[in-house]
């Protein structure tokens, strides 16, 4: 599809809508800046739909040619002014790609706090000689409470706890090393 007519059909799209909340996000195939091309065609687009383009943090470029040779920021994050009120001012995370040549967007419209991180069982763990006693002696612990549902919850409970522990002093902390890996790919992308 040609993109003038695919941003003609979304102007048409809004006129028969009600709502004025719009949240546009894609691979628009074209560029805002100045020094970039087709730029005054898009931001024509983008003024008479009333859009504002969300700023993107950490990475500049969102498409990378397979070759390494060209790099371009063609996704892009456009949301509509009452949108923006409503949900508050926002950011777009653009992520490390995996197997495209595109990289996924994430809007982000306000911080949430959604409590502590849920117990995750990592599946390298069973290549370990020791978890089995690990699981047998924390389930063997004594635990209180007159139904048999609360007994199994705190056997659970300690099951967790004891795992916890154990990924730590015999594997490190698994999930920091990730997170700590996964910045030291940020920042290089972000060099690039």
């Amino acid at each position: 599809v040609d993109k003038r007519r695919l941003w003609e059909e979304i102007i048409m799209s809004k006129r028969g809508f009600e709502s004025c909340l719009w949240c546009i996000v894609g691979d628009f195939n074209t560029v805002r800046r100045l020094d970039e091309r087709d730029m005054e065609e898009f931001n024509s687009f983008i003024r008479d739909m009333e859009l504002i383009d969300v700023p993107v943090v950490g990475k500049r470029f969102t498409w990378f040619r397979s070759d390494g040779s060209m790099m371009s920021g063609l996704d892009r994050v456009l949301v509509s002014e009452s949108w923006s009120a409503h949900w508050g001012a926002g950011f777009v995370e653009v992520i490390p790609r995996d197997v495209s040549d595109h990289c996924p967007l994430i809007l982000n419209h306000k911080v949430l706090n959604w409590g502590s991180k849920p117990f995750r069982f990592n599946n390298c763990w069973l290549s370990h000689r020791g978890i089995e006693g690990v699981v047998r002696a924390a389930w063997e612990k004594q635990v209180q409470g007159s139904w048999a549902a609360q007994r199994i919850r705190g056997k659970l409970l300690n099951v967790k706890n004891s795992l916890k522990k154990w990924n730590i002093e015999v594997f490190g902390n698994v999930d920091t090393t990730i997170k700590s890996l996964t910045n030291e790919l940020k920042e290089l992308d972000v060099k690039n």
